[in-house]
């Protein structure tokens, strides 16, 4: 929040992939195994899904076999908000914003604006956004890759 002047509003976090999520949660490595093994229930690599059949002429050469990640994906969400109060993250002490990767390890971009009401300016409305995502600020934000294998 230090490069911005937005005193009460809030910061909207969005995944532009379709096979990560973002949630707002505790960062904490017995919480990360919990959460493998509650989405590998329900969505297991290893079951037939026709989001899978390659062979259809449709499909890119380069399509990996992801269905599970994309059923995982729809269960969860690829956008947080969080309330700016008086210039600061107003989420409560221990809550991380952790960003779940699904399908991969890859390269991925989170876009993050910020709105609301910026300091000698009582208009409501300002909107910025912030260059970078999360992940590469590296504050209070932790990636998790959830592989065939985890």
């Amino acid at each position: 929040m230090e490069s911005t002047s937005i005193q009460n509003g809030q910061v909207l976090v969005f995944s532009q992939h379709r096979t990560t999520a973002l949630t707002i949660n505790e960062n904490e490595e017995r919480l990360w195994e919990d959460i493998r093994v509650y989405l590998k229930k329900l969505a297991p690599p290893e079951n037939r899904y026709l989001h899978n059949d390659l062979h259809h002429p449709d499909v890119p050469p380069d399509e990996p076999i992801n269905a599970h990640s994309h059923l995982m994906a729809i269960t969860l969400s690829t956008s947080e908000v969080i309330p700016v109060v008086e210039g600061r993250l107003g989420w409560g002490r221990w809550p991380s914003l952790l960003l779940l990767e699904l399908d991969g390890p890859r390269s991925r971009r989170v876009l993050v604006q910020v709105s609301g009401e910026s300091i000698g300016d009582p208009q409501i409305g300002t909107c910025g956004n912030l260059a970078g995502s999360p992940v590469e600020r590296g504050e209070r934000v932790r990636a998790g890759h959830f592989s065939h294998n985890s």
